[in-house]
Parts: C-alpha cells; sequence; structure tokens
C-alpha cells in the first residue's frame, strides 16, 4: 500500500483599500475566477517576475566581472545542435 500525502493550503490574511478590492473583484469576473484564484495567480507572476529580474542581476554582474566567459546565443545553439528553424517552432506562451 502506498501512502499519500495530501499538502493543506495555508491561509493569508490581508487588508486592502476597498478600491483595490472592486477593481480585483471586476478582473475576477472578467476572468470567471475567484477573488482567491486570482490573488493566487498575482502572486505567483510576481513572484516569477522577482526572481527573474534577481537571477538577470546576478548573470549581469557576473558578465561584468569577467566579459570574457559569455556565450552567444549563436554558440550556445551550436553547442546544442539547434538550428534558428527548430528555435523559430519553440512556443514560449
Amino acid at each position: 500500500m502506498t501512502a499519500v500525502t495530501i499538502k493543506q493550503d495555508d491561509t493569508v490574511s490581508l487588508k486592502m483599500p476597498h478600491y483595490l478590492v472592486e477593481r480585483l473583484d471586476n478582473i475576477a469576473e472578467k476572468e470567471d475566477r475567484s477573488r482567491s484564484s486570482l490573488i493566487r495567480k498575482l502572486i505567483v507572476n510576481y513572484i516569477e517576475d522577482y526572481e527573474d529580474v534577481r537571477d538577470a542581476m546576478k548573470a549581469r554582474a557576473s558578465y561584468e566581472k569577467n566579459p570574457n566567459s559569455a556565450t552567444s546565443l549563436d554558440e550556445l545553439m551550436s553547442s546544442m545542435n539547434v538550428s534558428n528553424r527548430e528555435l523559430d517552432k519553440i512556443n514560449l506562451d
């Protein structure tokens, strides 16, 4: 028999000005989502954007310390045997 672990979500409470709640509710209604679902989506997007910016800043700092360590896109694609045509087929949505 396999044990099943069920993760429970934590509850977070916050206070927001009424005008923001109204705007949030308008968006949630247009997207056919609950308020909680929309807030979760917005927080996840913010965290992912934050981490992307942090990683980009680290990469830039590393490049500025040693610009010769950079690899061009053409070099990277060549090392991975990826053509421009194959790259164009990738759906980034």
